[in-house]
């Protein structure tokens, strides 16, 4: 070959070896110069929305008055204003010795009543017979024997006590009106007990949008303070549990077109729970909203929304080009089911498409695309 022919050759090469390197670089930048792009695909499930809401605790503030049962000294009193009590537990004491002299007085006193009737009314005459004074007397006997009869009775089963008066209900001594050898009066007033157990109630409000998601008997796990006896039935600690308390009530409020929510704690306590909360509290409530399963949920980043209710998500697609296969997005409308945080429901035919749920910045219908990992 030729001097002449060598140099043409060369140049032959040269000019292909270049076509080739512009070919590839050109390629290179044009698939940097593409937006880039992340795909998924929808998947079966149910969506997901967590509130945090304003709550307040509040106390129905049960107040009971406790009276004294019979007449009677108080030998001891085992609480003091202020004390936590529980249901069951000792307030004070009666003496013992005088209930049962009242006992033996009454019984005496009936058949004193009885003997008198008895001379009223002998076995052998009709009451009918009786004049108008003499049958007074005998029905007016009659009662007092039933009075009688009946304090015997609360002598007696508070004799079979011990003479000791418990508490009914759990909470705070707010009112004690006795002390140790006090005298008392029957029906008198003794002390007062300022439930503290489960008459309490959590309220909070939501805006209707919200509040459509919760209907009464939806579970929440809400966080209480309260007393604890793990360490003895005499040492009380205070700690804080968390219960699983359901929604008993939802109102409507259409001033601030908004729903007024009410967990009441008594509804929801089976155990009886001491609580160690202030009246009137401020607290947060968590509630976590979990709809039905779908058949398509994407990601909230994939739906460009038209509507409430409509958009369209890019489908990754791929055209032939000269320099080879390129992929790009393509826009299809959906209907949007349902939406939660971070997921919505749309229409299933899309399902088992490689749809874009991030993009670098907005792309248009049949907008070349560069996918990445």
């Amino acid at each position: 070959m030729n001097r002449k022919n060598k140099v043409v050759a060369l140049i032959t090469v040269g000019f292909f070896v270049f076509l080739i390197i512009f070919t590839w670089l050109s390629k290179m930048v044009y698939a940097q110069s593409l937006t880039r792009v992340t795909v998924s695909q929808g998947m079966i499930g149910a969506l997901s929305r967590n509130f945090t809401e304003d709550a307040i605790f509040s106390y129905v503030n049960e107040e009971y008055d406790y009276l004294a049962p019979v007449s009677g000294e108080i030998t001891q009193v085992f609480v003091e204003v202020g004390d936590l009590v529980r249901s069951s537990e000792p307030l004070y004491q009666y003496d013992l010795g005088l209930l049962q002299l009242q006992v033996f007085q009454n019984q005496l006193a009936i058949v004193d009543l009885e003997n008198q009737n008895d001379d009223i009314l002998p076995s052998w005459r009709r009451k009918r017979d009786l004049d108008d004074d003499k049958r007074i007397i005998y029905d007016m006997n009659n009662v007092k024997i039933s009075r009688y009869e009946e304090e015997i009775e609360r002598f007696e089963a508070l004799i079979d006590q011990g003479g000791l008066v418990t508490s009914q209900h759990s909470g705070e001594v707010s009112t004690l009106l006795i002390e140790n050898y006090s005298a008392v009066q029957k029906g008198k007033r003794i002390c007062q007990i300022i439930e503290t157990t489960k008459n309490a109630q959590i309220t909070w409000t939501m805006p209707a949008d919200n509040a459509q998601y919760f209907e009464p008997g939806h579970q929440l796990k809400i966080p209480l303070q309260i007393w604890s006896d793990q360490v003895s039935d005499d040492d009380l600690i205070s700690k804080t549990e968390y219960f699983d308390l359901r929604i008993t009530d939802k109102e409507f409020e259409s001033e601030s077109d908004s729903y007024l929510f009410t967990i009441d704690i008594q509804e929801n306590l089976e155990d009886e729970v001491m609580l160690n909360m202030n009246d009137k509290i401020n607290m947060t409530i968590d509630l976590q909203y979990k709809s039905q399963e779908y058949d398509c949920i994407v990601p909230r980043s994939a739906v460009v929304f038209e509507g409430e209710t409509d958009g369209y998500v890019y489908c990754l697609r791929e055209r032939e080009k000269m320099t080879g296969l390129e992929q790009y997005a393509q826009a299809f409308s959906v209907e949007v089911l349902d939406m939660g945080d971070e997921h919505v429901a749309i229409t299933e035919y899309v399902m088992g498409e490689d749809i874009v749920i991030v993009a670098e910045k907005a792309i248009e219908d049949g907008e070349a695309v560069r996918v990445i990992q």
